[in-house]
């Protein structure tokens, strides 16, 4: 049995959450030029 679930993302911090997923955004208005894909790698998990 194939069962889905979709998750809302409702945190509203999530843009400065960038240490599990990097894109390049810089969190907490940080205004040095980010480094895209430095982070903890979670999304696989």
């Amino acid at each position: 049995m194939d069962v889905e679930k979709d998750i809302a993302i409702t945190d509203p911090l999530t843009a400065d959450q960038w240490h599990l997923y990097n894109i390049g955004q810089n969190p907490y208005g940080v205004t040095e030029e980010p480094v895209r894909g430095v982070d903890l790698n979670v999304i696989p998990a």
